[in-house]
């Protein structure tokens, strides 16, 4: 048998239909048949939460970029690569453009090792060809000069 209780509103109520739309309370047997079910749609939509969260991140990061703030970018880049599971590829090369780029904030260093990272970790990465490139310029003109 189940209870029908009015949706509270305020912190933490979602809104399905409006403040005190009825919510349907189960006894613990059904609570209990319906926990895997659950579990198993709270884990999908953590991981379509976090794919949103790291492409919007990563959107930031490029506006960031585009803007000519590095600093920014990698600071969005720190928080992308403590929360996120998928796109790490881009961050990697974000990350590369992000110490490339002029500024305080530049690290050549850093950025070869960012693409590295990449060129190593994801070889059927997008881009790949283009860090392996960003590789080959580094060396070229900053660390292999003749």
């Amino acid at each position: 048998s189940s209870t029908t209780l009015p949706l509270a509103s305020g912190v933490g109520a979602r809104p399905s239909s409006g403040a005190g739309a009825p919510v349907e309370v189960q006894n613990s047997e059904q609570s209990s048949e319906q926990g895997s079910e659950i579990t198993a749609v709270s884990a999908a939509s953590q991981e379509t939460a976090g794919q949103l969260l790291s492409s919007e991140l990563l959107s930031q990061v490029q506006t960031a970029l585009n803007s000519g703030d590095a600093a920014k970018a990698l600071d969005l880049l720190d928080q992308f690569f403590r929360t996120s599971v998928t796109d790490l590829d881009e961050g990697w090369f974000l990350r590369g453009l992000a110490y490339e780029s002029n500024g305080p904030s530049r690290n050549i260093r850093r950025a070869l090792d960012a693409y590295q990272t990449l060129v190593d970790a994801f070889p059927s990465s997008p881009r790949w060809r283009e860090a392996r490139e960003r590789i080959t310029y580094i060396n070229r003109f900053y660390f292999n000069i003749r």
